[in-house]
Protein backbone atom coordinates (compact mmCIF):
# COMPACT_ATOMS: atom_id res chain seq x y z
CA UNK A 1 0.00 0.00 0.00
CA UNK A 2 1.28 3.46 -0.87
CA UNK A 3 2.20 5.84 1.91
CA UNK A 4 0.21 9.08 2.16
CA UNK A 5 1.73 12.49 2.89
CA UNK A 6 0.16 15.66 4.25
CA UNK A 7 1.29 18.90 5.88
CA UNK A 8 2.00 18.75 9.59
CA UNK A 9 -0.70 20.75 11.40
CA UNK A 10 1.93 22.46 13.58
CA UNK A 11 3.62 24.06 10.56
CA UNK A 12 2.54 27.58 9.67
CA UNK A 13 3.03 29.20 6.29
CA UNK A 14 3.10 32.56 4.59
CA UNK A 15 3.33 33.26 0.87
CA UNK A 16 5.84 35.79 -0.40
CA UNK A 17 5.63 36.29 -4.16
CA UNK A 18 5.70 32.74 -5.64
CA UNK A 19 7.47 31.20 -2.67
CA UNK A 20 6.28 29.84 0.64
CA UNK A 21 7.95 30.45 4.00
CA UNK A 22 7.29 27.91 6.74
CA UNK A 23 7.53 28.05 10.51
CA UNK A 24 7.58 24.77 12.38
CA UNK A 25 6.30 25.40 15.89
CA UNK A 26 7.66 22.06 17.09
CA UNK A 27 11.29 23.16 16.77
CA UNK A 28 10.85 26.93 16.22
CA UNK A 29 12.62 26.85 12.84
CA UNK A 30 11.89 28.75 9.64
CA UNK A 31 12.21 27.33 6.15
CA UNK A 32 11.90 29.15 2.84
CA UNK A 33 10.78 27.06 -0.14
CA UNK A 34 11.65 27.79 -3.75
CA UNK A 35 8.91 27.86 -6.38
CA UNK A 36 9.03 24.11 -7.14
CA UNK A 37 9.01 23.10 -3.48
CA UNK A 38 6.23 25.61 -2.85
CA UNK A 39 4.09 23.86 -5.46
CA UNK A 40 4.66 20.50 -3.80
CA UNK A 41 3.84 22.05 -0.42
CA UNK A 42 0.57 23.50 -1.74
CA UNK A 43 -0.46 20.08 -3.06
CA UNK A 44 -0.02 18.70 0.45
CA UNK A 45 -3.10 20.63 1.61
CA UNK A 46 -4.80 17.34 0.78
CA UNK A 47 -3.39 13.88 1.51
CA UNK A 48 -1.24 12.72 -1.42
CA UNK A 49 0.63 9.58 -2.37
CA UNK A 50 4.10 9.97 -3.83
CA UNK A 51 2.75 8.87 -7.20
CA UNK A 52 -0.02 11.50 -7.05
CA UNK A 53 2.54 14.20 -6.26
CA UNK A 54 4.77 13.12 -9.14
CA UNK A 55 1.87 13.14 -11.59
CA UNK A 56 0.58 16.55 -10.48
CA UNK A 57 4.00 18.20 -10.49
CA UNK A 58 4.71 16.70 -13.91
CA UNK A 59 1.46 18.28 -15.17
CA UNK A 60 2.62 21.68 -13.88
CA UNK A 61 6.19 21.55 -15.24
CA UNK A 62 5.93 18.96 -18.05
CA UNK A 63 9.52 17.85 -17.58
CA UNK A 64 11.43 15.51 -19.87
CA UNK A 65 13.74 14.17 -17.16
CA UNK A 66 11.27 12.10 -15.13
CA UNK A 67 14.03 10.50 -13.03
CA UNK A 68 15.26 13.90 -11.85
CA UNK A 69 11.69 15.00 -11.08
CA UNK A 70 11.04 11.84 -9.08
CA UNK A 71 14.29 12.29 -7.13
CA UNK A 72 13.56 15.93 -6.31
CA UNK A 73 10.05 15.15 -5.06
CA UNK A 74 11.24 12.16 -3.05
CA UNK A 75 14.08 14.21 -1.53
CA UNK A 76 11.64 17.00 -0.59
CA UNK A 77 9.28 14.50 1.08
CA UNK A 78 12.12 12.80 2.99
CA UNK A 79 13.50 16.14 4.13
CA UNK A 80 10.02 17.32 5.12
CA UNK A 81 9.44 14.21 7.22
CA UNK A 82 12.83 14.65 8.90
CA UNK A 83 12.07 18.33 9.62
CA UNK A 84 8.60 17.33 10.91
CA UNK A 85 6.75 19.57 8.46
CA UNK A 86 5.24 16.59 6.62
CA UNK A 87 3.30 13.77 8.24
CA UNK A 88 3.16 10.31 6.72
CA UNK A 89 0.70 7.50 7.25
CA UNK A 90 -0.31 4.24 5.67
CA UNK A 91 -3.99 4.02 4.74
CA UNK A 92 -6.11 1.19 6.08
CA UNK A 93 -7.07 -1.65 3.77
CA UNK A 94 -10.66 -1.73 4.98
Amino acid sequence: MAMIYIKNKDTFQAELDDEVCLFNSLDAKYLSLNCSASNIWKLLDEPQSLEDLKNKINEIYQVDDQDNLDKNITDFIKDGIQRKIIDVYEPNND
